[in-house]
Parts: C-alpha cells; structure tokens; sequence
C-alpha cells in the first residue's frame, strides 16, 4: 500500500512538472486524436476518485494517472514520430477538477483543426 501511495505522488509531482505554466495561456492544446479520445472518454475521467483528475493525453484512455504514467514508460522504448514544431506546442498532461470536467461541453470545442484547444477553466 506505502508503494502505491508513492507511486502515486510521483505521478502528481511528475504531472506537476511536465505542465507549462497555467497562467500562459486559457487553454490547452492537444491533438485532434486526442481531444477525440479525451472526450469520448469524459464519463470514465468524471467517474474518477482522483480530484483533481490528471490525465496523460499520450495514455488515453486510461484514466488511472499511475496506471497511464506505467504505460507511457513501458511504450517509452518505440519511436515517436510526431512532427517536432507541432509536438513542441501539444500538451503532454491536461489536469482538470472533477468538478471542471462536468462543465466540459464537447459540443463547445473545435475539432476543425490538427490542433484542438481545450478550456482550462471550462466552468467559467
């Protein structure tokens, strides 16, 4: 039980650290794939017991941060071919309230574009 509660610190601070600054900018920036993915998948991240909810847009779907953060290691060994200049843009980890995830409206967002911009502070 003490590793698991470890494990998952780590996965916070690790979360806390990959996140650009929150005051940069209003939203955050994922691709298309996996705004798809995120917003098919918005029951199992409201149903989560984290709060607030950390998720690993490159781990979508899962919604277990631990369980996303172990399975980004383990694909970590296959080459990524992302296009840097867009890659450098993406956001790796989108941190949500349980609370801001019940106000994320998918009918809200623009999925016309490669690059799909998520509201920070949907409830706003």
């Amino acid at each position: 039980m003490l590793i698991m509660s470890a494990h998952r610190s780590l996965v916070l601070i690790w979360a806390l650290v990959a996140m650009p600054c929150v005051a940069e900018t209003n939203t955050w920036l994922v691709s298309k794939e996996q705004a798809n993915c995120v917003i098919q998948n918005l029951d199992a991240y409201r149903s989560s017991d984290a709060d607030p909810v950390v998720i690993f847009v490159n781990a979508c779907p899962v919604v277990d941060a631990a369980e996303a953060l172990e399975s980004l290691q383990t694909n970590n060994t296959l080459p990524s071919v992302r296009e840097t200049s867009i890659a450098s843009e993406l956001d790796d980890v989108i941190v949500f309230s349980r609370k801001e995830l019940t106000c994320l409206d998918p009918t809200s967002i623009d999925f016309s574009g490669s690059i799909v911009e998520l509201p920070r502070v949907p409830c706003d």
